[in-house]
């Protein structure tokens, strides 16, 4: 494409313009790729600590619960967006989605649990003809009320302890792996956004992490103030294997160890 605008605009416009235009086209069309980089996922290959993209190469397999999402170029302002869009499409992990979910079960079981603990009270009248006599049925006496009360309150307990539904996952995907092998910057833009990520899935109990990134885009992090107490650089490793070993790891380790951890 760059050759083809090149010789026209040198036949239309001569020499001298020609290349003026022909620069400036291939200034767009550098930019135009690194707003649409290519991203994929990737996959390990047996035996190795190599990791290429699932969709070119057959021996390359996911790990359970991991996904490893790799992109072509730097995030700034230019191709932030699209870089998160790209991670929750390839992913299959929607932060906003999973949210939503989740508030709709709490909501759901809250409704259950009042509909179980609300008493109902039934009252009625008969005639007996024979007597002539109405007759009222009244309600339960006190033991036996508390009786009941005492049930309702063991399924209150046993709803409360059902609330642990909500710490199960949503998602199968319980890591995601950053790779920033091939990011050579990263603006203000671009750190916002991935740190907006960050938060958004942590509270769906999704753990990211970044892997392969080089010294000069940490000192321009560290620069731009992203680390903090929730995002530390514990969260940052030097290859996308040794990312992978500590996300099966801190999956593997218990709640509680993980809590006090």
């Amino acid at each position: 494409a760059i050759w083809l605008v090149s010789f026209k605009a040198s036949v239309l416009l001569g020499l001298d313009y020609g290349l003026l235009a022909s620069i400036a086209f291939a200034i767009i069309t550098v930019i135009y790729r690194t707003q649409r980089p290519k991203s994929s996922i990737l996959g390990h290959i047996t035996n190795s600590g190599l990791y290429y993209d699932v969709d070119e190469y057959e021996e390359a397999s996911e790990y359970e619960g991991i996904k490893i999402f790799h992109s072509n170029s730097s995030i700034y302002f230019a191709n932030s967006d699209f870089y998160v869009k790209e991670l929750k499409e390839k992913t299959g992990v929607n932060s906003e989605e999973l949210q939503a979910a989740r508030k709709a079960k709490r909501k759901q079981k809250e409704k259950e649990n009042k509909q179980q603990n609300s008493p109902l009270q039934i009252c009625a009248k008969y005639k007996d003809e024979t007597e002539n006599v109405t007759h009222e049925v009244v309600p339960s006496s006190n033991e036996e009320q508390g009786l009941r009360n005492g049930e309702s309150e063991d399924k209150s307990s046993e709803s409360t302890t059902e609330d642990a539904v909500f710490l199960e996952p949503l998602s199968s995907v319980h890591s995601i792996i950053l790779d920033w092998t091939t990011a050579s910057f990263i603006d203000s833009v671009g750190a916002k956004a991935i740190k907006q990520v960050m938060k958004e899935y942590a509270l769906v109990d999704v753990r990211v992490v970044i892997a392969g990134c080089n010294r000069s885009v940490l000192a321009e992090l560290d620069a731009l103030q992203f680390f903090t107490e929730e995002i530390s650089t514990d969260m940052v490793f030097p290859t996308v294997h040794d990312a992978v070993l500590h996300c099966q790891h801190f999956n593997s380790r218990p709640p509680a160890a993980s809590d006090e951890v």
